[in-house]
């Protein structure tokens, strides 16, 4: 809506009761081209362009319920030396400068359009004329169905289920996603061939000859009847005016395309919509390899919207999707925003700002959390958190489960997650109701140094978690742990303890597998088989019963939850 300007439905005001809708954006690293833009350029404050879209709906009891679309900009407040909004009231220089542009008459000044075109000329060539004040909201001289619009980023929304060739409220801004996309690949192949060039020249021709005076005798002869009819009433003249087609648009919608399967030759509404969605995907891909390649720095800037882009395709697309996205968005021109459920498409080591956590708080109110600073610092062991947390994404996908999760539990790898998720007769035997458990989403990390990275990144969010990891001792004496190199996973014990409140960890003096005495090898088969004969023989130690009451402390049955007894999480402690 921001940046095409189109209306809202009455319905998508706030519980029907609010008459506004306001959305704010500021637009961040404006390319050259763009701030010398007259559209933009008297709006620019501190390098940055900062628009307020508003939508409001009439009140008044007498008149038909309409909405109304208004800009207002953050600008410094603008005088200009001699202005007058009457033509007659207006200085003499600056009259002069607006005969420049054709504008000599009172008519012609009085539109808000050729006023804000003088006053651009007055920005660009006479600076000095210019008195700026106080920097504020403002909504003169933004005229948005012009040059605006053109100035900020094309949107490209590709809502989860859509039919290719249904036009939903989104393509009153122009394009749907499949002909914008069609668009992107068609148009650059046809722009430079002769007949395109032939159509450009045929179409100048005929605007021409039917303003000229000895044009079409069927188009005079309509001038001089309509002309004739006025003067009888008025003392005016009549004269069909041509406009000139955009031919790009009209070559645009007239592109479109087939699905021919080897029987059947059929429209793409006709489609299923995962055959739908994996033709945008290629679409993109396409387009994505062109965009790189050309990679204009002064065309317009392209924002793609995608609504749960994980729908109707199988898990490898999802991997070969993120990484076009990845690619697309690497151009200046392109930007990519996500709204997903899948863990896929979250990549918090490389960017971990491109992350924004929404969620319901309470009805009506919807909470954002977004990261502002990179929290991985550029010391040694900040640089062993973000490769581990890499590695961890790269051959553990489920770690970004937890952005996803009201409670998490962070684990080093497969033997807790078997422990926790696949024996259930031991969470029964330890006071833990099965099935409200399965709220709580156990994380395996792949490994004990990607617990503070992800830790890290669970506190800045304000995600709820506790940790369950090894001591990692192995018998040695505090001098040789002094000397273990930074990466050795005994090394993690203290990161993690800067992140997490002693209260929410559970550290498993030495091993997870020390605590039932069990086998280190085939870890969690081995930790599975061994849990159900405990179970079954009534032998489960008192240390792992307290593992996981601490781990399910929120989901015990209340017959056992006021004997939750916590296992001492202070490392030296026997």
């Amino acid at each position: 809506m921001l940046c095409t300007g189109v209306k809202p439905d009455m319905e998508e005001f706030y519980l029907r009761t609010e008459t506004i809708i306001e959305i704010e954006g500021t637009f961040h690293e404006l390319k050259e081209w763009e701030r010398s833009s007259p559209a933009i350029s008297a709006l620019v404050y501190n390098n940055e362009l900062r628009l307020k879209y508003v939508a409001t709906i009439s009140t008044e009891e007498d008149e038909k319920k309409k909405i109304t679309i208004e800009y207002f900009a953050f600008k410094e407040e603008e005088q200009i030396n001699g202005w007058q909004d009457e033509w007659n009231e207006l200085g003499t220089e600056l009259k002069a400068i607006a005969q420049e542009m054709n504008i000599k008459t009172a008519t012609q000044f009085k539109t808000k359009a050729n006023k804000e075109k003088v006053k651009q000329i007055i920005r660009d060539k006479y600076p000095d004329k210019i008195v700026k004040g106080n920097a504020t909201w403002s909504g003169e001289s933004i005229p948005f169905n012009n040059s605006l619009q053109q100035a900020l980023p094309k949107i490209i929304i590709i809502p989860a289920v859509k039919d290719a060739s249904d036009e939903s409220k989104y393509s009153k801004t122009g394009k749907s996603a499949f002909g914008e996309l069609m668009r992107r690949l068609i148009l650059p192949q046809i722009q430079g061939e002769k007949e395109y060039e032939n159509i450009i020249k045929a179409i100048s021709a005929l605007s021409d000859r039917i303003h000229s005076e000895d044009g079409f005798k069927g188009i005079n002869d309509i001038n001089n009847k309509l002309s004739e009819r006025l003067s009888r009433l008025i003392d005016a003249k009549a004269n069909v005016k041509f406009d000139n087609p955009e031919i790009d648009t009209v070559i645009s919608s007239s592109v479109g395309l087939r699905i021919v399967d080897g029987v059947h030759d059929t429209p793409i509404g006709l489609q299923g919509h995962g055959l739908q969605r994996t033709l945008i995907f290629s679409l993109l891909e396409m387009v994505g390899e062109n965009e790189a390649a050309i990679n204009d720095e002064n065309s317009r800037t392209t924002i793609i919207l995608y609504e749960e882009p994980e729908l109707y395709l199988h898990p490898q697309m999802l991997r070969k999707l993120k990484e076009i996205f990845n690619i697309i968005s690497i151009s200046e021109n392109w930007q990519v925003i996500c709204t997903s459920h899948s863990p896929v498409f979250i990549n918090v080591a490389d960017v971990p700002k491109s992350l924004v956590i929404l969620s319901r708080t309470t009805i009506g109110n919807i909470s954002l959390k977004q990261l502002t600073e990179n929290p991985f610092d550029s010391s040694e062991v900040g640089k062993i958190e973000r490769d581990a947390l890499r590695a961890a994404l790269d051959f553990h996908p489920t770690v970004c489960e937890a952005f996803f999760a009201s409670k998490v539990i962070l684990v080093e790898g497969d033997t807790e997650m078997a422990i926790f998720k696949h024996c259930p007769s031991l969470l029964e035997y330890c006071g833990v109701n099965v099935v409200s458990s399965l709220d709580c989403t156990i994380v395996s990390c792949g490994g004990k140094w990607t617990i503070p990275a992800v830790g890290r990144l669970l506190s800045k969010f304000g995600i709820a978690f506790k940790v369950v990891h090894d001591l990692d001792r192995l018998g040695k004496t505090d001098r040789e742990l002094a000397d273990l190199p930074a990466i050795h996973p005994f090394k993690a014990n203290s990161r993690i303890s800067i992140i997490v409140p002693s209260e929410n960890i559970f550290i498993c003096e030495d091993t997870l597998e020390d605590l039932w005495n069990g086998s280190k090898n085939d870890k969690p088969y081995s930790a599975i088989r061994k849990s159900i004969e405990l179970v079954k023989n009534k032998l489960v130690p008192n240390r792992l019963v307290d593992l996981v009451r601490f781990v399910y402390s929120d989901f015990l049955n209340e017959s056992t939850a006021g004997n939750l007894s916590i296992y001492p999480t202070n490392a030296q402690t026997n």
